[in-house]
């Protein structure tokens, strides 16, 4: 068996290489459209929040609303 594995060692190990490669791409394209995707839900929050003014007056709704809303998720 081990003289029919040699011809096609090279190949085998090419291959193992391609999906390797491929699946650290995946990973990292995944790890990036999370990062996007976390940085707009902060950033729609802060312009929420802050509604056109300098400061925001944090607590007083859509805060409190997305905890709300995240634990009723939780528990369903």
């Amino acid at each position: 068996m081990e003289k029919l594995l040699t011809p096609y060692q090279s190949v085998i190990t090419e291959i193992k290489s391609i999906i390797s490669s491929g699946q650290e791409a995946a990973y990292s394209a995944s790890s990036k459209a999370m990062l996007l995707t976390y940085w707009n839900i902060g950033k729609r929050i802060v312009e929420q929040e802050l509604g056109g003014s300098e400061r925001a007056e944090y607590g007083k709704g859509l805060i409190s609303a997305l905890a709300d809303a995240d634990c009723e998720r939780m528990r369903s």
